[in-house]
């Protein structure tokens, strides 16, 4: 929210200084003026969210570095760049269950996976002062701004060709969420569908909980997939609702993929 405000502010504030001062606006017809110095003041102001989230993470995050603990300041700087992100997309959302969330516990989120944006909805409409990180693939530590902060927000990096690097992730999930350092969050089918169907799940990522002794929250979205399509004329009206948290009472000695598939909906 803040760095949608700089970009906003910086854009109006030029729009308004700039026809009273150095370009004014002296006919009717110069009414486009105001509009290019808005326009032009909003880029200006994205570029100071750009820097100041490139050098905050370039100077904070060292390279190389394997942290054991999530910094506050990376976890501001990463969600607040991801609510900028979403607002910029035209995304309005609709939650529905926030009350279905475990009170004062570390939890694993699972959700299916629709879009790109799936995270970014996840943390900024629920998560965002929660820290609780994503299991992903390694090509999402490559993206710009972003990249440096997933690394102190403890995000984890998981490689679904490579069994022993994905059982490491696992088990490095696993105690931190035993010892109180952080929940997890993991889409479960491994990848995005592309039908918008619940692909199989993978099973394995619910051991997670098992061993943490964790509850579950069973979460859904749906109308990501058609963010891209929208974007930039349309607005796209998205629904993230949590269905249901499993506590490890309920599943103790159960299959996890039979008490599942009764509360994940499509």
């Amino acid at each position: 929210m803040v760095f949608y405000l700089i970009a906003l502010l910086s854009g109006v504030g030029l729009a308004v200084t700039g026809s009273l001062t150095f370009w004014p606006v002296t006919q009717w017809y110069d009414f486009y003026i105001p509009i290019v110095l808005f326009i032009a003041g909003l880029v200006a102001g994205f570029c100071i969210d750009w820097i100041f989230l490139d050098l905050s993470g370039r100077i904070t995050v060292k390279k190389g570095v394997k942290y054991d603990k999530a910094y506050k300041f990376n976890r501001w700087c990463l969600n607040s760049g991801l609510a900028c992100i979403r607002r910029l997309a035209l995304i309005t959302c609709k939650v529905k269950g926030k009350n279905k969330m475990p009170k004062n516990r570390r939890f694993l989120l699972v959700c299916n996976h629709r879009s790109n944006f799936d995270n970014f909805l996840i943390t900024d409409k629920l998560l965002f002062n929660t820290d609780a990180p994503f299991v992903t693939k390694g090509s999402n530590f490559k993206i710009p701004l972003a990249k440096f902060h997933m690394h102190k927000c403890l995000y984890e990096k998981i490689d679904r060709d490579d069994l022993l690097q994905s059982l490491q992730v696992m088990k490095t999930c696993e105690e931190r969420i035993a010892n109180d350092v952080c929940s997890y969050c993991i889409f479960p089918e491994g990848k995005r569908s592309k039908n918008g169907k619940v692909d199989q799940f993978h099973e394995g990522v619910f051991g997670i909980a098992t061993k943490a002794k964790c509850p579950i929250v069973v979460a859904t979205t749906r109308g990501t997939e058609k963010v891209h399509k929208n974007f930039p004329f349309h607005i796209s009206y998205v629904n993230f609702d949590i269905v249901k948290t499993i506590y490890p009472e309920e599943y103790e000695d159960k299959p996890l993929k039979v008490i599942l598939s009764k509360n994940y909906v499509n």
